[in-house]
């Protein structure tokens, strides 16, 4: 295992319940190496081409931009062979920087769970049942049974898809995230105590709905037509000392997204205007 940050420690200790065993590690910390080695007791801390030197899998996991680097260098050093099996976990990384080991003989993949993982321990619950997008070059058998044994559901990702799909899951990860801690912000500001935790089950019930029935589950001021509450949001967004304007902006493109969803019906082109600005807020 070639890094063994939050993923690559969750998917190795998954994949030691499966009946792989992780033979050895790779990674600068010694931070990292001391939880490594609480998770892994039998691994050795060395080098990357030590790492894969005696292993019959090879796991990058790695920041993106180190995968290819990382990867020339250990081909230098000669660390892959006939018989290899390596991949990454990158889901924005091309499979053609792990070309250096294909030329060694060794089988390559890209094998990247859609979850998100802030820890190993919350990582082996989560990742079990996740889709993870499969990457391979010829059948690569081998890599949809690899998520098998981690509970995982592989699904084929060409390579022409992976930044569109990349883009999408960082939407849908840090994107909504983030709109949801700017929520919580914004309550705060107006009084509201334990923000995160009371927006918490608006939040979850929105996604749910949003993943049942599509924009159909769209509700809220946007999608009613009710201008005069669009309004009264943006002033109240652009009074803010701090942030407001960038808080107007996001609510703006978030209105304007709603409505784009669902057609930019010419009943609700009056919201559409105000949000466009089109339509003067006062203050403007």
């Amino acid at each position: 295992m070639v890094g063994a940050g939050r993923v690559g420690t969750a998917l190795g200790a998954l994949l030691s319940k499966a009946g792989f065993r992780v033979v050895a590690f790779s990674c600068l910390s010694p931070s990292t190496a001391e939880r490594a080695r609480a998770w892994f007791p039998g691994a050795s801390w060395v080098p990357p081409e030590e790492a894969a030197a005696g292993a019959g899998y090879v796991a990058l996991t790695l920041p993106d931009d180190w995968i290819s680097p990382v990867v020339d260098s250990m081909a230098l050093a000669g660390a892959f062979r006939v018989g290899q099996r390596v991949f990454h976990t990158s889901g924005a990384t091309s499979i053609s920087v792990l070309a250096p080991a294909r030329e060694a003989g060794a089988e390559v993949a890209v094998v990247h769970p859609l979850q998100t993982v802030p820890d190993p321990a919350t990582g082996m619950e989560r990742i079990p049942g996740s889709p993870f997008a499969v990457t391979v070059d010829g059948e690569g058998i081998w890599a949809m049974e690899l998520v098998r044994a981690v509970g995982g559901i592989p699904f084929r990702l060409e390579e022409e898809g992976r930044a569109l799909y990349h883009a999408a899951a960082v939407l849908a990860a840090a994107g909504v995230a983030s709109v949801f801690l700017l929520a919580a912000r914004l309550a705060g500001l107006a009084g509201l105590e334990g923000a995160r935790e009371a927006l918490r089950g608006l939040s979850l019930a929105a996604l749910e709905n949003a993943s049942g029935k599509g924009a159909q589950a769209l509700t809220g001021p946007w999608v009613r037509g009710d201008v005069g509450t669009v309004r009264g949001h943006l002033e109240a967004l652009e009074r803010l000392q701090e942030g407001g304007g960038r808080a107007a902006e996001i609510y703006r493109l978030l209105g304007l997204l709603a409505l784009g969803e669902l057609g930019f019906p010419e009943a609700l082109r009056k919201v559409e205007e105000v949000l466009s600005g089109l339509s003067a807020v006062p203050g403007d």
